[in-house]
C-alpha cells in the first residue's frame, strides 16, 4: 500500500502538471491566440515592403522603399512591435540617389545589415550596395558593390556566413549578360571577392544545415530552366542541378526541408493558363522528387517560402485576375506538395514580397497593397482568429 507521504508526493506531481498545462491554455482550456494584425501604411507616394525580420524582444524590422513626390525612391527601415505598431521608421537617401531595400539580416546588436540597389547616374543601371545600421537605424557603414538589376525580385537577397561575413546576390540588368554576380562583404564593410555563375536570375540565397549555401533561380536552356546550386563559404560550387520540366519555369525562392532537401517556389508559364505558382522539391543533393503547380486561369505567381512551425509550407506571392489586378495571395502546402488551404484578397492589388514565422506560432507577411506598406501576421492555417 502506499504511504501517506508517497500519496502527498503524487498529488503535488498532479497539481504541477496541471499547472504547468494551464500556463499553455487559455480560462476555455484553448491554446492562446497568435496575436494577428493587418496594417498599411501610406508614406509618401508609394510604398512597398520587401522583407521582415523578427528581432529577439518580438519586435520585427522591415525593409523596402518609398517613393516621393518627385519621383525619387529612398531605402526604408521600419521597426514595429509585436501588435504591428510603428515604433520608428527611418528614410536613408545615399548619395543622393534613388535607394530600394531588398533583403536584411539581424545583428546581434539589435540592428542589421541592410542589402539594396542605388542607381548610378554615370551608368544606365542600378548598383548592389549593403548599409550597417545599429539598433536606432543609425548608419555605421556603407559598401556599393557591381552594377545590378532592381532589387524587388532577387537581386539583393543576403546571408550570414558562420565567420560573420555576408553573402549577396546582383544579377545582371536585363540584356547585359547571362551570369549573375555573388559578393562577399566582411562585417567591416569591405568587399572579399565577386564571383560569377551562369544563371540570367538568381532569386534566392539561404544557408543550409551543414553551413553551406544553396542558390536557386533561371538559367536559359531549350527553355527557361530552374537551377539549384550548392556553394561553401568560399565561393566553390559543391554541386549543381538544373531542373524543372518541359515547360518555362522561374525560380523565385528557396527553403530547406526537415528532410534535409529543398522547397523552391516561382511560377511555371502554363500552355492557355497563364502563369501558375510552381512548387518543386528535392532531395538533400538537389535531385527533383516533384514538381506541382496551384492557380487558376490567370497569372498566380509565389515569390516567397518557408517551413511553417507546424511542418508544413507555406507560399506567398500574387494572383492575377482577369482585370489583372495582382492580387495578395497566399497557399498553405503540406511536405508532400498538397495544398492545404489559401488566402486570396479578392479586389485589391498587391504582392507578398516576404514572410516570416513569429515566436509565437504564427506567420508575418510583408509587401503592399494599393501602393501602401503591408504587414499582415496570421496563424498557420491563414486565419486572423
Amino acid at each position: 500500500m502506499p504511504t501517506n507521504a508517497s500519496l502527498f508526493l503524487l498529488l503535488i506531481t498532479l497539481f504541477s502538471l496541471a499547472a504547468c498545462q494551464q500556463e499553455d491554455t487559455d480560462p476555455n482550456g484553448k491554446v492562446p491566440a497568435v496575436a494577428t494584425f493587418e496594417r498599411t501604411l501610406s508614406l509618401q507616394r508609394r510604398s512597398y515592403a520587401t522583407d521582415v525580420v523578427e528581432l529577439p524582444d518580438s519586435s520585427f524590422l522591415l525593409t523596402g522603399y518609398t517613393r516621393t513626390a518627385t519621383g525619387t525612391d529612398q531605402l526604408l527601415l521600419l521597426k514595429i512591435n509585436p501588435q504591428g505598431d510603428t515604433l520608428w521608421s527611418r528614410h536613408y537617401f545615399f548619395n543622393n540617389r534613388s535607394n530600394i531595400g531588398t533583403s536584411m539580416i539581424a545583428t546581434q546588436d539589435g540592428g542589421c545589415v541592410i542589402a539594396f540597389t542605388t542607381e548610378d547616374y554615370a551608368w544606365s543601371y542600378p548598383k548592389m550596395a549593403l548599409a550597417k545600421v545599429d539598433a536606432q537605424g543609425s548608419v555605421l557603414w556603407q559598401k556599393e558593390l557591381g552594377p545590378s538589376n532592381e532589387g524587388l525580385y532577387g537581386a539583393g537577397n543576403l546571408v550570414e556566413t558562420t565567420t560573420g561575413d555576408y553573402l549577396v546576390i546582383a544579377n545582371p540588368y536585363e540584356g547585359s549578360q547571362t551570369d549573375y554576380t555573388l559578393h562577399k562583404v566582411n562585417k567591416a564593410g569591405v568587399l572579399v571577392w565577386s564571383r560569377q555563375y551562369p544563371g540570367v536570375y538568381a532569386g534566392d540565397i539561404q544557408p543550409t544545415k551543414d553551413n553551406h549555401f544553396v542558390i536557386t533561380g533561371t538559367r536559359l536552356n531549350r527553355n527557361s530552366d530552374v537551377f539549384l546550386t550548392k556553394i561553401n563559404s568560399q565561393g566553390s560550387i559543391l554541386w549543381d542541378k538544373v531542373l524543372g520540366d518541359d515547360k518555362i519555369n522561374h525560380a523565385h525562392a528557396v527553403v530547406q526541408t526537415p528532410d534535409g532537401g529543398f522547397a523552391i517556389t516561382g511560377h511555371t508559364q502554363a500552355t492557355n493558363l497563364g502563369r501558375q505558382v510552381m512548387l518543386l522539391k528535392t532531395n538533400e543533393a538537389g535531385d527533383q522528387q516533384f514538381l506541382k503547380h496551384f492557380g487558376g486561369q490567370m497569372d498566380d505567381v509565389g515569390l516567397c517560402i518557408e517551413v511553417t512551425q507546424s511542418n508544413q509550407m507555406m507560399i506567398g506571392g500574387y494572383a492575377n485576375t482577369s482585370d489583372l489586378i495582382g492580387e495578395l495571395l497566399a497557399i498553405r502546402v503540406s511536405l508532400a506538395g498538397e495544398e492545404l488551404s489559401r488566402a486570396q484578397s479578392a479586389g485589391t492589388t498587391g504582392r507578398y514580397f516576404s514572410l516570416v514565422n513569429t515566436s509565437d506560432q504564427g506567420i508575418l507577411f510583408c509587401g503592399h497593397q494599393q501602393n501602401a506598406l503591408l504587414m499582415k501576421k496570421t496563424r498557420l492555417d491563414l486565419t486572423a482568429q
